[in-house]
């Protein structure tokens, strides 16, 4: 039988070294320990280098920002406790109070931005709508954009045959309107949108009556204008769940018992009040109902516009109306709901046959779009963008000719994203002024029926099928 021999290895020297080898073995140990802590501290320097250095220049970004924030407040001549802040949100602060970012509407502190609409300035997050990127490349002279991979199909699980109006996302929650054909058929849906599959599910329904024209989210209540005469406005409750339930039906009032009543057409939330637009009828096609109880609404005041109104944005104590008569673009000081003001008129060439669609305000930039009333005359343009200054004498603008129309209207600081029914043309993106130069056009795959945004993202609702398109900008920059 043979066996290992074994060694003593005290005084058994390496014939190199003149070490014993359990010591040149311990050295080697050593080594390697010092050679894997050494590459562990370069891997943790090198990762807190970065992180320092990404916090460093977004710090940079956002004091860049505020400055440029500031310069353009100085030179405004608005009340300085009441500053617009991007879509949705006022600065308001007195010399005693710490200014801090509102909630237009509700006056919902910025902290609370997972329930705020449309892509309001947001110096935490760094996506391109609504944040502080577009800044950080204004020293490059040239950007053109890529959409090609960055439009996405996500289809609903909701029958085609059914007319969808309109659309709100909150995070991965999306709700969309309806005006469907059969009576028994729900008009308001709430989809929950899972990211990692792209696939919708049924959150909750309801069927409120004959259909919605648009509707506001405002907390745990959606007031939606009802596309009928019985009433037009409906007030719908959502509980934790997001499972919904009619609150109040209101009818507008009628000035004669006789008076055929007006449907539904538009609303705005602001502050406790909203502002609901309906069809072209004898008695007011705008009023103003208090919802301080939303449970009994109460009408405190309207106005006759003579014509249907199509879309309706409040901010600072003016409703600016978007109308389908003379004056199609309307605004009108409601601060004192007793006496409610025009105090300006907008009528462009062509409003014989052109109706006025669609109305953004991005801080004190102006927005207005308008249909290209069945077929194209170029002098008659369909987007207008109104001058920071101007903005309540309508007098200094720019347009731009859009033969499809426009239909929906997304702004920031640096672009104005819209909407038309041209084929091949459905989403274009323009710099602030309209420059014919700026224009990016792109197709989408099929005609457009609203758009909104959240966050960094724009939504986009079908006309023609059961499908919203899901828009990401991706900038690519050339010096």
């Amino acid at each position: 039988m043979i066996y290992r021999k074994h060694y003593n290895t005290e005084n058994h020297f390496s014939p190199q070294k003149g070490v014993p080898i359990h010591e040149r073995g311990m050295i080697l140990i050593d080594i390697i320990l010092a050679l894997s802590l050494s590459l562990i501290f370069i891997v943790v320097i090198a990762q807190s280098s970065s992180y320092s250095r990404d916090i460093f220049d977004r710090a940079k970004a956002r004091n860049e920002l505020l400055d440029r924030y500031e310069t353009d407040l100085s030179n405004s001549s608005g009340d300085i406790y009441d500053r617009p802040y991007g879509n949705d949100m006022i600065e308001t602060g007195s010399s005693t109070i710490p200014f801090m970012i509102v909630r237009a509407d509700v006056g919902t502190p910025i902290e609370s931005l997972d329930q705020s609409a449309l892509c309001s300035e947001d110096f935490t997050d760094s996506s391109t709508i609504g944040s502080y990127d577009w800044i950080q490349k204004q020293a490059e002279s040239t950007s053109t954009y890529s959409l090609s991979k960055n439009v996405t199909t996500r289809d609903l699980p909701l029958d085609p045959s059914i007319p969808l109006t309109d659309l709100e996302v909150r995070g991965d929650a999306f709700y969309i309107s309806a005006n469907p054909n059969v009576v028994s058929d729900p008009d308001l849906y709430v989809l929950h949108l899972d990211r990692s599959t792209g696939i919708f599910s049924m959150i909750s329904s309801i069927n409120t009556g004959p259909g919605i024209a648009a509707f506001a989210l405002a907390g745990k209540h959606i007031y939606a204008a009802a596309i009928s005469t019985a009433a037009q406005l409906h007030v719908i409750q959502m509980d934790q769940s997001q499972h919904l339930s009619l609150v109040r039906r209101f009818k507008v009032p009628l000035l004669h018992a006789t008076d055929t009543p007006p449907l539904g057409s538009s609303i705005a939330y602001h502050d406790h009040e909203v502002y609901l637009g309906t069809e072209k009828w004898v008695g007011d096609e705008f009023s103003i109902i208090d919802i301080t109880d939303p449970a009994t609404p109460n009408k405190i005041s309207g106005m006759e516009i003579g014509s249907r109104v199509s879309d309706i944005y409040v901010h600072n104590g003016t409703a600016y109306m978007a109308t389908a008569g003379q004056g199609q673009l309307r605004l009108v000081d409601v601060r004192d709901p007793s006496g409610l003001l025009v105090i300006r008129d907008f009528s462009p060439s062509g409003w014989q046959r052109q109706e006025g669609q669609a109305i953004s305000l991005f801080e004190n930039g102006l927005n207005f779009g308008r249909t290209s009333g069945g077929y194209n005359v170029t002098p008659d343009h369909e987007a207008f963008v109104f001058s920071t200054s101007s903005e309540e004498n309508l007098s200094s603008y720019v347009s731009t000719d859009m033969p499809g129309g426009v239909y929906g209207i997304v702004a920031d600081r640096g672009h104005t994203y819209l909407i038309s029914r041209k084929a091949g043309e459905e989403f274009m993106i323009f710099d602030r002024s309209l420059s014919a130069s700026s224009i990016q056009k792109f197709s989408l795959p099929t005609s457009p029926q609203v758009m909104t945004c959240y966050r960094d993202v724009i939504y986009v609702l079908s006309k023609t099928s059961p499908a919203i398109y899901e828009i990401r900008i991706v900038r690519d920059h050339h010096l």
